[in-house]
């Protein structure tokens, strides 16, 4: 997904280094998730009014909507293509579960179910794995 301006100062692994690289941006050699860092810019108050939150990958998200609808199941869908971040932090927070295909949720301190059915999630989980402690065998 090509992007514009902005400076890259942490990328979550060598895989995003050099997608980003090919995109023209300087090679970052600092690896870690990003969001780690959210906490020095953004710490919401969680009420946890909500019993379960699902965040689908872009790709899923028309499809999981629709069987949360049709299915009327007591979760609540999270778009994390919204401009308002904070919204978007906000309404994870709210949660007590979360089922998701990214490891935001998990910087929040939540209990989360990592779904993996997308190639494009597994390459992520790859990034973000051989930067971390967290690798599966």
């Amino acid at each position: 997904y090509p992007f514009k301006g902005g400076n890259v100062c942490v990328v979550r692994g060598r895989l995003t280094a050099e997608l980003i690289a090919n995109y023209g941006f300087p090679k970052c050699e600092i690896f870690c998730d990003p969001g780690l860092l959210m906490p020095l810019f953004y710490r919401p108050e969680c009420k946890k009014d909500v019993k379960i939150g699902i965040i689908p990958h872009i790709d899923e998200l028309e499809t999981v909507s629709k069987l949360v609808r049709d299915f009327k199941l007591p979760a609540k869908i999270i778009d994390l293509r919204s401009s308002e971040i904070e919204d978007v932090i906000n309404n994870i927070c709210n949660c007590e579960y979360i089922l998701s295909l990214h490891f935001m949720g998990s910087l929040l301190r939540m209990y989360i179910l990592f779904l993996l059915y997308s190639f494009s999630i597994l390459i992520k989980e790859k990034d973000y794995s051989n930067t971390t402690i967290i690798s599966r065998q």
